[in-house]
């Protein structure tokens, strides 16, 4: 019997259904000579800093920096102990002679079995299985190349470096900045969230330092389309040119250029390439779409979720052929893009690239996908089915071609100009605005390639004379930056190479044959920004991502050398040679170890006191000093109201203001709420629990004299409620 042991439950029945393991036990699946089970993701992890006697309890400056040895691993997660032991339970089984590696095709996958076959202890033979679909015929084809464990031998320290580095890096610059702040709540930082929340604030910043100023253009209407002068910084100069091309009655023609582009057909998707459409087409966030892939995965309708390629190899060439008239069916695709469709042009070939394939291969839909599985599926799983099917109609298309056309004109002796763009050759352009129109919305972007400008007629010639039309002046303003959203600050996080100076650092980071290239995986990009909004360093507003106050005084605490890419870039480098057999893993961790103390000196050394300073909302009532958000985050209170510990434990009123606002009527108010409240105005609150459940609607104003949050008496029937 052979054991194989998977990632994800999902993975596990995958094989099972192929290798003929269908007779289920407790947690695993056996039959045709296969034992098949899962790891549900990280079942051994690092051990937090409480698991040392010498860290445990309160956090201690003077104990810093944190080096573990030996570093400790234990079960991580609420079911890890019972999964761990029924994994070496079956290792054990005297008819099981050999241990399949089926986690993840990629570091994150090896560490995690690595982990569990050291805790278990197993000591049987491994062999590596690479899993790159979950269609029957893409695993055995995988189970029939599988090889020995000891070749990933490298790609495992590699592995157990960057966890452990993360891990002096992240807890000891935690606890440092956490003590040295005095904070209430730990400032989290960490390789990846640091440098993300760092670009996050950055922008923030470009968007909120913007001044917008105004300018006029001159714009003349030929019959058909419209040329413009230069900017003008004061209407007064812009008016004056009107005038003088008010009095002329012709444009002579001084230059045309007119030139066909080819428009390459986009590459299908990655996860990240996926998410970023998803935020502009459908509005979904990178982590719905997430879930929404991972889904549909497990329902066999697409191939494995967490990929960075965005092509697939020769071997997957005719299961991709397949697919073209399956999923190019109206009742799958959709009707407009099933009619813009041409078969006759296209070519599978355009989408292998067996180099650009590391792991797996880019997301496809799979030939379990029919118009009855499509019509199922809704919200966000349809939205992402659908793009996944349109981008490999779209990606296996010739080229499209526009026409781009440029004119200069005089004008009273002042030269006018415009530019246009229009589709002669449609091919996987009208496929892919098909797509948006099935999706209800397309993009707004200024680099869409399907997006048409004016178009200037095509039998204008140098030399001729056009026909003025009307002249008049155009206000315009100069455009801010644009916050990030989910699609920019993904595609930043993927692109994160482009801000590493040194050419040898930048090909470390941006190198993805063991590792997903710049910040962060496709897997863990989505929990990345998530984590960074929940903690409060950064905020969702509509789609924008910007930056908190705490968020940008966290940035301006911490190291500089943690706020870049760049120290991705260098570790990637040095385990890019430990997973090739090049560099030492003891060298890389003792130089990991040096920097986490210079972490901790630094945030010791360069301590401002004006950071991290709490917010007034208003005036408290009773005493006249500022209230302020509690540094738990869960009410608002006097600066004047403190709470002292006595020796046995309870707790007694220290400061001599009791003002505090906390739940009403179950809902938490704003920070926005409470200000409006301190400021004397009356706050209309929606989303009040109600005792027999459900919620409703009320005014809230403050009572002044007590400090108590009232209701206010609402004429008719009283405040309305709304049935749960």
């Amino acid at each position: 019997m052979k054991l194989m042991i998977a990632e994800k439950p999902s993975v596990a029945r995958a094989i099972a259904s192929v290798v003929g393991a269908d007779s289920r036990g407790d947690g695993y699946l056996e039959g045709g000579g296969w034992v098949v089970t899962w790891c549900r993701g990280h079942l051994v992890d690092l051990c937090r800093p409480d698991a040392y006697e010498q860290w445990a309890g309160a956090w201690d400056l003077a104990k810093l920096p944190m080096l573990p040895d030996p570093w400790k691993w234990a079960p991580a997660g609420s079911d890890a102990e019972e999964r761990l032991s029924l994994i070496k339970e079956l290792a054990e089984r005297p008819d099981v002679t050999e241990i399949v590696n089926a986690c993840d095709a990629d570091r994150e996958g090896e560490g995690i079995f690595r982990r569990v076959y050291e805790f278990i202890q197993a000591g049987k033979p491994v062999k590596r299985f690479w899993s790159t679909s979950l269609v029957d015929d893409a695993v055995r084809k995988d189970l029939a190349g599988m090889r020995p464990w000891a070749e990933y031998e490298g790609l495992g320290l590699a592995s157990e470096g960057r966890a452990k580095a993360d891990w002096l890096v992240g807890m000891n610059g935690t606890r440092a900045y956490t003590k040295v702040y005095g904070s209430g709540k730990a400032l989290s930082v960490g390789r990846v969230q640091t440098p993300v929340l760092a670009m996050v604030v950055d922008q923030t910043r470009r968007v909120e330092d913007f001044v917008v100023e105004p300018f006029w253009r001159v714009a003349v209407d030929l019959g058909g389309f419209e040329v413009s002068s230069a900017r003008f910084d004061d209407r007064g100069g812009a008016d004056a040119l009107a005038e003088k091309a008010s009095c002329a009655r012709t444009a002579v023609v001084k230059r045309v250029e007119r030139k066909d582009v080819k428009a390459k057909a986009p590459t299908l998707y990655d996860l990240t390439s996926l998410q970023r459409d998803a935020s502009t087409r459908c509005g979904l966030t990178a982590e719905e779409t997430l879930k929404a892939l991972q889904s549909l995965y497990e329902a066999k309708l697409a191939t494995y979720p967490r990929t960075d390629s965005r092509y697939i190899t020769s071997d997957d060439a005719a299961e991709a052929a397949a697919l073209l008239p399956l999923v190019s069916r109206p009742g799958i695709a959709g009707d407009g893009v099933a009619r813009c469709f041409d078969p006759e042009r296209a070519d599978v070939s355009r989408v292998v690239n067996d180099a650009e394939v590391s792991g797996h291969g880019a997301v496809l839909p799979t030939t379990m996908l029919d118009e009855e599985a499509m019509s199922r599926l809704e919200g966000a799983e349809r939205s992402v089915m659908t793009l996944v099917c349109c981008r490999l109609l779209a990606a296996v298309m010739e080229p499209g071609v526009r026409t781009h056309s440029k004119i200069e004109v005089e004008i009273a002796g002042e030269v006018f100009t415009a530019s246009g763009s229009v589709v002669k050759d449609a091919s996987w352009i009208a496929v892919d605005d098909a797509c948006k129109d099935a999706l209800k919305g397309g993009s707004t972007s200024e680099d869409d390639p399907s997006e048409d400008r004016m178009a200037i007629p095509g039998d204008i010639a140098e030399g001729s004379e056009l026909d003025i039309v009307d002249v008049s002046v155009k206000e315009g303003k100069t455009t801010p930056p644009k916050p990030f959203t989910d699609a920019t600050l993904l595609s930043a996080m993927e692109h994160a190479g482009r801000m590493v100076a040194d050419d040898e650092l930048r090909a470390a980071i941006d190198d993805d044959s063991s590792h997903s290239g710049g910040l962060g995986t496709p897997a863990t990009r989505a929990d990345t920004i998530e984590r960074i909004i929940a903690r409060g360093y950064a905020e969702r507003k509509g789609r924008s991502i910007l930056a908190t106050e705490k968020g940008k005084d966290l940035i301006a605490t911490v190291s500089d050398s943690l706020k870049t890419p760049t120290l991705t870039a260098k570790w990637e480098s040095q385990l890019s040679e430990i997973e090739h057999g090049r560099g030492s893993l003891d060298a890389f961790l003792s130089g990991i170890e040096g920097y986490a103390g210079r972490i901790v000196r630094e945030a010791i050394d360069e301590f401002d006191p004006d950071l991290f300073k709490e917010a007034s909302c208003g005036t408290c009532p009773l005493c006249g000093k500022p209230v302020v958000l509690s540094k738990s985050g869960t009410y608002f209170k006097c600066v004047d109201q403190r709470w002292g510990k006595t020796e046995d434990g309870s707790f007694y009123q220290a400061g001599s203001c009791p003002f505090t606002i906390g739940k009403v009527a179950g809902k938490r108010l704003t920070e926005k709420q409470v200000a409006s409240l301190l400021s004397g105005a009356k706050v209309r609150v929606s989303g009040l629990v109600k005792k027999a459940g459900g919620t409703f609607s009320a005014t809230l104003v403050l009572n002044r004299s007590t400090g108590a949050v009232d209701f206010v008496k609402e004429p008719g029937n009283g405040n309305k409620r709304k049935k749960g």
